[in-house]
């Protein structure tokens, strides 16, 4: 099943508009604007190596609230994107440098037969 709707807490119903989650089965992606910024993956152990794995369980320790199966790129854009990302974490330490992100998410699409790279 798909399905799309707004994240985060805004004062204006228009600001919602820029903030998209879409779930498809068991997987989510967070949208600011047009760029995919935060996905998770529930069978993300079928795709990620153990090494990746055990970085994955690390940073949970290191943040409450993190979730191993979520990955979080670091803010690239401007300010408004910023505010979105916080939204869904704000934990900073947590987020992926954008070219290893867009790795995982790319891989994870492969999986799941949605590919489309970034």
């Amino acid at each position: 099943m798909i399905k799309k709707s707004s994240y985060g807490e805004y004062s204006s119903g228009s600001s919602k508009v820029h903030t998209t989650l879409i779930k498809i089965g068991e997987l989510s992606l967070w949208f600011s604007f047009d760029e995919v910024v935060a996905f998770k993956y529930e069978k993300i152990r079928e795709v990620l190596t153990d090494e990746e794995i055990k970085i994955q369980i690390e940073k949970r320790f290191k943040s409450l609230g993190y979730n191993p199966r979520m990955f979080i790129c670091k803010n690239i854009w401007e300010g408004v994107t910023a505010r979105h990302i916080d939204f869904i974490n704000p934990d900073q330490s947590i987020r992926l440098e954008r070219e290893k992100f867009v790795e995982l998410l790319n891989r994870v699409l492969d999986y799941c037969n949605l590919s489309g790279e970034l």
